[in-house]
């Protein structure tokens, strides 16, 4: 017998997301495996639990899946977290999962709050089918590369993107897609959240030139991007 891997959503800004389970969940953990603790430490403070954490990033997986595994060996369940948001989508986890299912470990997913999901619902776009990139290369000609592929694909597309470089995205997509539609959704969830559409360069006209601030999620959108292989039954959601 042998603990449990709890893969764990946790809230992508407003502590008032996080679930009854999800904290009944980590109060049960013997370990919480964190990207950064700091940011965890603030959940956890919130709901007075107090529970060993162990930062668990791409430079230290090896050794960390290590010790995880032993302690759901002797019993001990241990929860798997990101900053904000669902475990592995944007972060390293994916290892430590196979691990355990090779190991024979219970593996249990806490579902919750997502950004990518988050910014798509609030899009309006097609959404039966859709592709998650993450943050976009940063070397110009990789760049339009990249945009090149999604304005080829058609697909509703969410992508991450530092609030610094914003402008520049936008104006590559326009560059390299053009027709499409964007949404950029600004610290989703918190107190200065706000969501704005439009075409790239109504969106870039909107936002004006002074500095943009805070955490970014961009969804690229097609009118009447809709056809015969995603016409599916979507009763189940």
């Amino acid at each position: 017998m042998t603990g449990t891997l709890f893969v764990c959503a946790t809230p992508i800004g407003n502590l008032e997301d996080a679930s009854p389970r999800l904290i009944e969940t980590l109060s049960k953990c013997s370990l919480i495996l964190a990207e950064d603790t700091r940011r965890t430490l603030k959940l956890l403070s919130s709901f007075d639990l107090k529970i060993p954490m162990q930062s668990f990033f791409q430079h230290n997986e090896p050794m960390i899946i290590n010790r995880a595994i032993e302690t759901l060996k002797r019993i001990g369940n241990v929860a798997l977290v990101s900053d904000a948001g669902v475990p592995t989508l944007a972060d390293p986890g994916q290892t430590l999962i196979q691990k355990a299912h090779e190991e024979n470990i219970q593996v249990i997913p806490i579902p919750g709050p997502s950004a990518i999901t988050t910014a798509i619902c609030a899009s309006g776009f097609f959404a039966q089918t859709f592709n998650f990139r993450n943050f976009l290369p940063r070397k110009p000609g990789a760049l339009a590369k990249s945009l090149q592929s999604i304005g080829t694909e058609r697909r509703t597309t969410v992508i991450f993107e530092s609030p610094h470089r914003l402008l520049q995205l936008l104006d590559a997509i326009q560059k390299n897609i053009g027709d499409c539609e964007v949404l950029v959704a600004r610290e989703m969830t918190k107190i200065h959240e706000s969501y704005i559409k439009g075409t790239p360069s109504q969106v870039i006209k909107t936002l004006g030139t002074g500095e943009t601030k805070g955490e970014i999620t961009i969804v690229i959108g097609f009118k009447g991007r809709y056809d015969e292989d995603d016409d599916q039954d979507s009763s189940y959601s």
